[in-house]
């Protein structure tokens, strides 16, 4: 059962005893250099620095037609508000309570943190802006008015 290998193997001339084993039941030992491994960390590297940017920018692209949509929904309640009542939503002044701007719009707008809602009407026309909350490096604001059929971007548009 037990084999005795001798230092003068015939059978695998210039081996060890421990590699003439490992050679005969095929267990070959393998492992990585650390020259592949920092190779492959420094791929990894290279490409997560082109793949974030662009993650970045499309994520801030999905915020940017949220708040678009936003301002749509809003614009329309406020056709609805102006049929109804015969004024715009507020009568006057500004209101940036999304809590109030629901409530009086009949909406269901969710505050997710990015933007700030705001709703002015100078002149009894109505103007809503979404302002990108937080010092997140993208300051911009999006805005609509009862004349405009798109909304507008001022500041670091994409």
């Amino acid at each position: 059962m037990f084999t005795v290998y001798s230092f003068h193997d015939n059978e695998n001339p210039g081996f060890t005893p421990l590699e003439t084993i490992v050679r005969r039941h095929k267990l070959f030992l393998t492992g990585f250099t650390l020259i592949e491994l920092m190779t492959v960390v420094v791929i990894f590297g290279i490409v997560a620095m082109l793949a974030l940017p662009r993650h970045f920018r499309a994520r801030e692209q999905g915020y940017d037609k949220k708040a678009q949509m936003a301002l749509e929904m809003i614009r329309s309640a406020e056709r609805q508000h102006w049929m109804e009542n015969d004024s715009y939503f507020p009568s006057s002044g500004m209101v940036s309570d999304l809590a109030a701007i629901n409530g009086n719009l009949s909406l269901d707008l969710v505050d997710d943190g990015m933007w700030v809602y705001s709703i002015t009407n100078p002149s009894g026309e109505f103007q809503a802006s979404l302002t990108r909350a937080g010092d997140s490096g993208y300051a911009r604001s999006w805005f609509i008015n009862a004349l405009m059929v798109n909304a507008n971007c001022t500041g670091i548009c994409p």
